[in-house]
């Protein structure tokens, strides 16, 4: 068992959950304002933010619960944050407007891990199983990995004072070092893709291989918000070298700038035989594949049973205070009129359902967090 510890969560917890007011003293360090208003602009209605990872099945579970809502994704923390109205200054950053500032926007946030130190008026509600998956293009010939050589190139060998790989000694550079029994070009420098930090999937990534911070030459994707997309955190600003927004000349571009930052690191990988590249497993894209580690593949057995290293639940986390009437209208339909559509829409996103949909005896949310 990780340091995630064990969670059971039911339908019947979430079901039965009612929202309390927030105790403005006692929680002022994670806790803002308790009157939430969702994010509204030119061209968003009622937007909300988090889990990148499940902005495509929140999309599309927005779509069919009929709700009048807008997801934005960008990272499980800014959902958390926008729950509390804890982001750091100057605040969630979206279309030059800053969020979440000392300001509670929403009272449901998808993520893809558990709340931080969650308060009692708090809920979390695991929906389904995923996993990071490590990714890399079809043709390289290598395909598993064990985990702490993957920790060692992501994140160093160097612990610091708290036993951390602080991402200060990084030796692991080649494949012919992480990859001992064979690869495509064993010469080659691996090519390090990660999530921003803004990501629950960095998150978790980091806990479990014991990491504090990530080596340098980790290249990091964000999300650069409308008519920008995904983007390195190095690309100019106001610019992306991937998906070529702000740049010069017609391309030809890896991804679109309305892919998440989840499909973009997919068809990153994809296009590049030296890129090893974590994400969820929605960034399943032609030409990519995700690669055994220690020796067990990513897949609805393994992850449900936790034997694949980087397995984990899916979650829509609730804050304190009244939900908006649409967030109502969108929590009814996942939880109460739908619950086996919802569960349906994460497995047309390659995710799966906490138990098998075509056991007889199937419970929706029926989920055991390791």
């Amino acid at each position: 068992m990780n340091k995630m510890g064990k969670l059971v969560l039911s339908a019947l917890s979430v079901v039965s959950f009612a929202a309390c007011a927030v105790n403005s003293t006692d929680q002022a360090e994670v806790v803002g304002e308790s009157e939430q208003a969702l994010v509204n602009t030119l061209t968003t209605t009622n937007g909300f933010f988090g889990s990148d990872t499940l902005r495509n099945v929140i999309t599309q579970a927005v779509l069919e619960s009929g709700a009048n809502l807008t997801y934005l994704g960008t990272g499980s923390g800014n959902g958390e944050n926008c729950l509390r109205g804890s982001a750091p200054s100057p605040g969630v950053a979206y279309e030059g407007v800053n969020y979440c500032n000392g300001t509670v926007e929403q009272t449901i946030a998808p993520m893809s891990r558990p709340l931080k130190n969650p308060q009692e008026c708090e809920a979390q509600h695991a929906v389904g199983k995923d996993a990071i998956a490590l990714w890399t293009k079809s043709t390289q010939t290598a395909d598993d990995l064990a985990h702490d050589d993957v920790a060692d190139a992501f994140c160093g060998t160097h612990l610091n004072g708290s036993g951390k790989r602080d991402g200060t000694v990084c030796p692991v550079d080649l494949w012919s070092e992480i990859s001992p029994g064979g690869s495509t070009n064993p010469s080659h420098p691996i090519v390090l893709v990660r999530r921003d930090d803004a990501s629950g999937t960095t998150e978790v990534f980091k806990e479990k291989n014991n990491c504090s911070a990530f080596c340098s030459n980790v290249k990091v994707v964000e999300d650069g918000g409308p008519g920008i997309g995904c983007r390195y955190t190095d690309d100019a600003p106001g610019t992306s070298s991937i998906t070529g927004a702000g740049m010069p000349g017609p391309g030809p571009w890896l991804a679109l700038v309305t892919d998440s930052v989840t499909d973009c690191i997919g068809k990153i990988a994809a296009s590049n035989a030296d890129v090893l590249a974590y994400a969820g497993l929605d960034a399943d894209e032609s030409g990519n594949k995700a690669l055994e580690i220690d020796g067990v593949e990513p897949e609805a057995e393994t992850i449900r049973d936790g034997s694949y290293y980087y397995s984990r639940c899916l979650f829509i986390n609730e804050g304190c205070g009244d939900r908006d009437p649409e967030e109502s209208v969108f929590m009814d339909w996942v939880f109460n009129t739908d619950s086996v559509r919802f569960e349906e829409v994460l497995e047309d996103h390659e995710f799966f359902a906490c138990t098998d949909l075509e056991d007889p005896g199937h419970e929706p949310f029926d989920c055991t967090c390791n």
